[in-house]
């Protein structure tokens, strides 16, 4: 079984933290994971970096599998902008969208756990996001927190 890995805020850290965990996968014994993400997004901030990782959608049960020779991503239905440094609005859909799948893979049995990526809150207050952060978003989802 994999972790769920949500990307957090698409022009923040998390697609480098994503992308660097994964490079060093051997070296740091990085468990497998499956990033919650927008694969053309992905893929271009690793061109961005300088990085030769290969981006390739999957599912969470061909993620361990996949893991070995290139990054498993599971898709978002709402896109990013790869826009690096500059939180968009129009990426908050996506930022909330990870961190659901990635309950929705975790209370499935699909997933072990889940790693969230930093948010930017600024751009999902703006949308309507009316938690304080990820901690009291994800209880919520638990059914801890009404």
């Amino acid at each position: 079984m994999v972790l769920a890995l949500s990307v957090g805020d698409p022009s923040g850290i998390g697609p480098d933290v994503a992308l660097m965990a994964w490079q060093q996968r051997y070296r740091q014994s990085v468990p497998p994971f499956i990033l919650i993400a927008d694969p053309v997004q992905i893929a271009a901030r690793a061109k961005t970096l300088g990085f030769d990782v290969p981006v390739v959608v999957c599912t969470p049960s061909e993620a361990a599998t996949i893991f070995v020779n290139a990054l498993p991503v599971y898709p978002l239905e709402n896109i990013h902008q790869e826009t690096p440094g500059e939180p968009q609005l129009a990426n908050a859909a996506g930022t909330i969208e990870a961190i659901d799948v990635a309950v929705q893979l975790v209370v499935s049995g699909q997933a072990s756990a889940i790693v969230t990526c930093p948010i930017a809150k600024k751009p999902l207050y703006d949308a309507g996001f009316r938690f304080p952060g990820h901690t009291e978003y994800l209880a919520h989802l638990a059914g801890a927190v009404d």
